[in-house]
Parts: structure tokens; C-alpha cells; sequence
């Protein structure tokens, strides 16, 4: 509640509708293989919309990777530990939408401009149905960053960083607030897979989840 009057004055997604029609876009996820394909969307980023989480902001700013857009979804209080990372100064001018569920501190805080994002479940359901664009979010950001830009109508799609699982010593790339200790293996929660190049991955319900729905 304490973030609807923000949002109310903070514009609306709804006029982005088409706005990136025919456009590529490149999805920048924090897993550990972004190590390996950062590099080179660096020095060749070609014509394309990037976006990407606020938390892998962090783990993009060493590589000289600025989205042109990045997007908050996560409500716990563990998403502000993403400004113990961040560089302000550099993300001064990359725009956030926020979900409007999001802890109301992670958008205050924020350097640069913001944009709410009024998603399923809320108040948003039955009150600004007809009057803004209210997305099913999905539960996971990759999933919610991909249908927002289904609304802006991309031509394409370039998924990058996006491991939904990990291997050997990282669950995420270098940078991300997550970034430590492995969980431990619990066969009620995570699955033992193989990868296209039969290496064994862990995964989690939530995270095959979250593949499935992309």
C-alpha cells in the first residue's frame, strides 16, 4: 500500500505497448554461464533492447553491459542487499519498474527514474484493470521482464545468463547478492539433471518451474 501513491504519479507502462516492435532483445540473467557470454555482447552488442533484473546489475557493470531497462519483482527485504553492490552512479539513468509489491525502501532508494508495474493478485486486479496494463508476473523476473516485453512486441529474443540451475561451485555469477555458499542438496526441493553436454546440473522446483513458464 505504501508504494500505490508513488505509483499513481510515477507514469504507466501502458503507452509501451508495441513500443519495441520488431526490435531483438537480449535477457540478461545472473547465472554462472553470463561469465562466459558477457564478453562478447560487450564488444558486440548490436541493435537490441537489453534488459535485465535489478540484482544483476551488480554482476553486468564489470563487464560495461548498461541494460536499457531493468525490473524489480522480489517483495523480501533480501533485494535491498542488491545496493551493497550496486554502483549508484552508473545506474543513475537506467530506468526500474518496479512491482508495486516490492518493499517500498528497494524503490526509494533507487538512483534513477522509476516505472510501476501493476501485476495479478493485487489491488491493481479489480481496480486498474481497464485503465493500466496489469501483468500476470509470473513469480520470477526472467518470466516477468519476457512478458513485459511481449507487450512492447520484440521481434526477437536472445537469452543470456538464463541456467534456471548450476553447476559445479556457483548458483549464481560473480557480483549477485546471492552469490556464496551452495544450498545443500534436498531431494524434496532440487533435482539432479543433465545439461545439453552431459554435465550434471542441480536444479530446483521453482526454478524448473519458472523454464517451463519462458
Amino acid at each position: 500500500l505504501k508504494n500505490f501513491s508513488r505509483a499513481l504519479s510515477d507514469g504507466s507502462l501502458k503507452t509501451l505497448a508495441g513500443a519495441a516492435s520488431g526490435v531483438g532483445a537480449v535477457l540478461l540473467g545472473a547465472g554462472p554461464s553470463l561469465a562466459r557470454f558477457a564478453p562478447g555482447l560487450a564488444e558486440n552488442p548490436g541493435y537490441a533492447l537489453y534488459v535485465s533484473g535489478l540484482q544483476t546489475l551488480p554482476v553486468l557493470r564489470p563487464y560495461g553491459i548498461k541494460p536499457h531497462l531493468c525490473l524489480a519483482l522480489d517483495y523480501d527485504d533480501s533485494m535491498l542487499k542488491v545496493y551493497d553492490k550496486l554502483d549508484m552512479e552508473w545506474a543513475a539513468n537506467i530506468p526500474l519498474i518496479y512491482s508495486t509489491k516490492v518493499n517500498p525502501e528497494l524503490v526509494r532508494r533507487y538512483p534513477g527514474p522509476t516505472l510501476p508495474l501493476w501485476t495479478m493478485g493485487g489491488l491493481a486486479t479489480f481496480v486498474l484493470q481497464d485503465r493500466e496494463f496489469v501483468l500476470d508476473a509470473g513469480g520470477n523476473v526472467s518470466v516477468t521482464l519476457l512478458r513485459l516485453l511481449r507487450h512492447m512486441g520484440i521481434g526477437s529474443l536472445l537469452l543470456a545468463g538464463q541456467d534456471f540451475a548450476w553447476i559445479g561451485g556457483a548458483t549464481h555469477a560473480d557480483g549477485h547478492h546471492a552469490t556464496g555458499g551452495l544450498p545443500e542438496f534436498n531431494p524434496g526441493r532440487h533435482q539432479r539433471l543433465a545439461n545439453l553436454y552431459g554435465e550434471e546440473i542441480i536444479s530446483s522446483l521453482q526454478y524448473l518451474t519458472s523454464k517451463r513458464d519462458m
